[in-house]
């Protein structure tokens, strides 16, 4: 009978030797401070306005069909196009990635042939003192990232990511019509 208790005794001490290995290692339990963690993280990105990865929540093709409002912290310009119903491209843009030059070069190829029919805004999304709030209320949290938008002040398409020259003159076409 001493026998069976002790077995029974090291089985137990070895299953919870187990489960505090297994939790210390995040295998289990402490998701939730990691998750607070990450979650502060990403929050201090976008509020220093550098470039991270989008989330599934903030990203300007969640707008696809939202009128934009601008604000009075809102671009000036920007906000006369919209006051003028006139269809807008901004892109935003860091400096070196190749991803990001490509698209530029894309979108500055479309603004010499549409110039005139539509306005195009380009910011560099390090120099948040040109662009002001636009990049919140485009939900733009990364780079390369294009939003169309038509006469209506709706977005009609938004690209976060690589875009290739026909989809965002697609695009383009789309928001003139």
């Amino acid at each position: 009978m001493n026998r069976i208790l002790k077995l029974i005794a090291t089985a137990l001490v070895f299953t919870v030797v187990v489960f505090l290995l297994a939790v210390s290692a995040g295998c289990g339990g402490g998701d939730e401070e990691a998750a607070k963690t990450d979650t502060k993280a990403a929050a201090e990105k976008k509020d220093a306005k550098k470039q991270s990865s989008p989330s599934d929540v903030d990203r300007p093709e969640m707008l696809i069909d939202q009128v934009i409002v601008p604000t009075e912290n809102t671009p000036e310009d920007f906000s006369e196009s919209i006051e003028k119903r006139r269809p807008i491209a901004v892109t935003f843009y860091q400096l070196g990635p190749n991803d990001d030059a490509r698209v530029r070069t894309a979108m500055t190829n479309l603004e010499s042939r549409y110039k005139g029919q539509m306005d195009f805004y380009t910011y560099l999304y390090s120099d948040g003192e040109r662009y002001k709030d636009l990049a919140e209320l485009l939900l733009v949290n990364t780079t390369p990232t294009v939003v169309v938008i038509n006469s209506e002040s709706r977005v009609q398409r938004a690209w976060t990511g690589f875009a290739d020259a026909d989809s965002l003159e697609q695009g383009v076409v789309e928001a003139l019509q």
